[in-house]
This record gives C-alpha cells, structure tokens and sequence, in this order.
C-alpha cells in the first residue's frame, strides 16, 4: 500500500507543482465549500447519505459517505486535493428487525482539476467488504479488499448537464481477478417550479461500468428522482429517487452474482 501511494503522488506531480506564475495569479482556499469535481449522480458507489427500499423485496439500503475537499489552488485552472470516505449497508427486514446482509467501506484521497467547463478527478480507494452476521449460516464468507486507481473526466454542456467516462485499474484485488474497468454515464437537471418555499428539480442521471472481473460484467444504474433545494443551488439538496440497477452485485460479498432490482428512496446531496 505504502508503494502505491508513493507512485500516486509522483504519476500526479503535476497537480502538486504549481506554475511559475503561481505567486502573483493564484489563489489558495481551505475547505472549500465545493469540490472542483461534481459528484455522480447514478453511480451506486458515489459517496453520499441515502437510504432506499428495494422495491418488491423485503430488503433496505443505507449509505453514509462524503467528499471533503482540504484545499483548492489557483486561478483560471483551479487544483484540488481531498479524501472520500463512505459505509454502504445491505439488510433484509424480518418484522422490525433489520439483520445485516453485507457492508461495503470505502475510503480513498483524490486530486482534481478545473479549467471551464471540463474537469478531471484522479483517486486512489482503499475497499473492504464484510459479510453480514445474519448469513453466516447461508453463505460462505470471502476475505474481500481491494485497492484501485481511478481517472475520471467530465464536461458541462450547462450547469445543469453533464457527461462524464473514466477508467480503472485494481493494483490490489482479493480475490484475485481482472483489474481493468471502464466506466460512462451523464446526468441533467431541469428546474420545475418551486414548492415549500424551496426549488424543485426533476434530476435524471444514467451510469454504466464495464468491469472485467466475474467473467466480465455491464453494471447500469439509472436515476430519476425530484430534489428540494436551494433556488439556484445544481449540488445540494434531498432528493426522492427512483432507481434502477442491473448487473453483478455492487456489494463485494457478493459480486459474482447478479443483482437487477428497482428501488425508491431519499438521497441528501
């Protein structure tokens, strides 16, 4: 883990060096209120809070996460640093009791960059997954940690729509397997109206993953969901969400069997 830490900052050096212009047309900012690089409005895996209901099963989804950007730099192309943390729980629901079926930690540290309408995040992650108590006596539990580098770039059509593709690369897998992944997906937000003294926006967002892992996989998630917030505000806000997943399993426990389900929810932005 130490190597590949050391080869992260040296790969990306260039976002730590700043241009010899840097003292007298820069500018330095600690925790920023936004990150340079928007979130992903339909990746299951983006670092969020949500909580969703599975639709026509007896399961829930729960998820707590952020991104804390510790520094921006700067002007005209704006660089960031930052970390990512989240905990996604899986668990069925037995009357009102909720046994845990799997809970997925990720946790990582990323440079961004910014210039117009175009911006670039480069991240390293570290992932653990842990099989829940309450299937110990249904299903084997595997030793489960990863440990990947992954670029990403976007453009704004507007500030309300985006597109966005990256790649991947597994430098540590247990299991052993494929390490490679690509991954696409765009997102938009029209303004409706306004409602309890709040905006309301229809968002819709669409992500897809080629991961060459199990054999290889099309993992696709769609997102359509009404969000409350702030007139103006395209980052925050809570949003009831209607979505769909298709694919192999996002929940490391289980991520050589395939999960296609409907689900509904609220996702705070």
């Amino acid at each position: 883990m130490r190597k590949a830490v050391i080869l992260f900052l040296l790969v990306n050096s260039s976002f730590l060096i700043p241009n010899s212009s840097f003292a007298a047309d820069s500018s330095t900012s600690f925790l920023p209120a936004e990150p340079l690089f928007k979130s992903l409005l339909a990746d299951p895996r983006e670092p969020r809070a949500a909580l969703t209901r599975t639709l026509g099963k007896r399961q829930w989804e729960g998820a707590i996460g952020r991104t804390i950007e510790l520094t921006q730099w700067g002007r005209g192309v704006r660089k960031a640093w930052g970390i990512t943390g989240a905990a996604y729980a899986w668990l069925d629901q037995r009357g009102t009791s909720f046994p845990l079926r799997d809970s997925d930690w990720w946790f990582g540290t990323y440079l961004a960059r910014k210039a117009g309408v175009a911006s670039q995040k480069l991240e390293y992650t570290h992932v653990s997954s842990h099989l829940g108590d309450a299937l110990f006596n249904q299903q084997g539990r595997i030793v489960y940690s990863r440990e990947m580098f992954r670029l990403l770039l976007s453009a704004e059509r507007k500030a309300d729509r985006r597109f966005y593709l990256g790649a991947g690369y597994w430098i540590k897998t247990i299991p052993r397997e494929k390490p490679w992944f690509f991954q696409v997906g765009m997102s938009n937000s029209l303004g409706l109206g306004r409602a309890l003294g709040r905006e309301v926006s229809l968002d819709t967002g669409y992500d897809l993953k080629y991961k060459n892992e199990a054999d290889g996989t099309l993992n696709s998630s769609v997102i359509l969901g009404f969000r409350l917030h702030e007139l103006g505000d395209v980052l925050h806000g809570v949003r009831l969400a209607l979505g769909y997943f298709n694919g192999r399993s996002e929940y490391g426990q289980f991520f050589r069997e395939h999960d296609r389900r409907w689900t509904l929810g609220l996702q705070f932005d």
